[in-house]
């Protein structure tokens, strides 16, 4: 059975944060023109949006043009109830992120055919749902809808399961740029006890889309520090703090050196390596 949220509860809010998902988003489309659409996305520009996505995602590999016909620009506008010729604002580019969220993580199982269309209030209540919702204790159902006097909230669990769904096709531009649920939460300034309502979960969404608009990285970034290659050294072939004469020869064997001079030439450079394994040359020898 599906929970539907009250559209009583779900009205307009402004994106929380210091970040602005939606000036992110019209600065990723290259060839928007900032004093005709006035800070708006236009329909052609969201559907570009759109195409971005399914491609970041891997839906476009996977089902080709299912993608777009699982979820078009115009049944968009439709279901967040915006204007075609406004485009998307800072009060309907929340509510079409939410939208985009769900057939994000979802579209392999829901694109195979045409999927019902439902009213925004379904779709919030499916991503706040995706990994189970936490809710007080006197929650009760009205009509198979939340009773607008319980408290529902996307918690940081159900967050992560969702990038999670999303991370299983979805192919990142960034090695170092990344985000996960807990930044994600943070970006949109929302406290993760109790987790995030309605209005917040709409902003997070929008923080999510522009993230995924830029292919950052879900979860940790995968840049090596450049410290891990020196702490990789003193590991393998020290002693705590100190490069053992064994591990000297080791590594010198390793790189195909054995001469007496470049021994000696290792042990003073290894020597000029402190104990927080930085390391500063003291004299530049020329190539003979």
């Amino acid at each position: 059975m599906f929970i539907h949220l009250n559209p009583t509860m779900v009205e307009a809010q402004p994106i929380l944060g210091n970040r602005d998902p939606l000036m992110e988003a019209m600065e990723f489309i290259q060839d928007l023109e900032s004093d005709k659409y006035g800070g708006h996305l236009s329909i052609q520009q969201t559907s570009t949006l759109m195409g971005t996505l399914w491609e970041r995602s891997g839906c476009t590999e996977i089902l080709g043009d299912k993608c777009n016909d699982c979820l078009s620009v115009e049944t968009l506008f439709e279901i967040i109830e915006a204007n075609n010729s406004e485009g998307l604002t800072d009060a309907t580019y929340p509510r079409a992120s939410v939208v985009l969220t769900y057939f994000l993580y979802s579209f392999t199982d829901v694109c195979q055919t045409a999927p019902t269309v439902h009213n925004y209030t379904w779709y919030l209540a499916e991503v706040m749902s995706a990994s189970g919702w936490k809710a007080s204790s006197n929650v009760r159902y009205i009509n198979q809808e939340i009773n607008p006097d319980s408290e529902v909230y996307l918690t940081e669990d159900g967050l992560s399961s969702i990038l999670k769904l999303i991370n299983k096709t979805y192919a990142p531009l960034s090695k170092v740029k990344c985000f996960y649920a807990n930044t994600l939460f943070q970006d949109a300034a929302v406290d993760v006890n109790p987790g995030a309502d309605e209005s917040q979960t709409q902003s997070i969404c929008a923080h999510m889309i522009s993230n995924l608009l830029q292919g950052d990285l879900i979860g940790e970034s995968m840049y090596i520090k450049p410290n891990a290659f020196i702490d990789e050294i003193y590991s393998d072939y020290g002693e705590g703090e100190k490069i053992t004469p064994e591990g000297f020869e080791e590594i010198m064997t390793s790189l195909g050196i054995g001469s007496h001079s470049h021994t000696t030439e290792m042990e003073e450079t290894m020597n000029q390596l402190d104990e927080t394994h930085s390391y500063v040359p003291t004299t530049i020898h020329e190539a003979s």
